[in-house]
């Protein structure tokens, strides 16, 4: 139940991650700078896509 629970920091930021970085708001970059540092091979992840 606790890796549920870390797994719904994510929820509703699916476009978050998905948006090219020059089109993301100051809330949205701001979310997505701290979703990379809290999950670690999230970050690696977007760094290659």
């Amino acid at each position: 139940m606790i890796e549920r629970e870390a797994h719904d920091a994510l929820k509703g930021h699916n476009y978050t991650l998905l948006k090219k970085r020059m089109h993301l708001s100051d809330k949205q970059e701001q979310a997505l700078a701290e979703m990379i540092t809290l999950y670690p091979t999230l970050g690696e992840a977007y760094r290659t896509a």
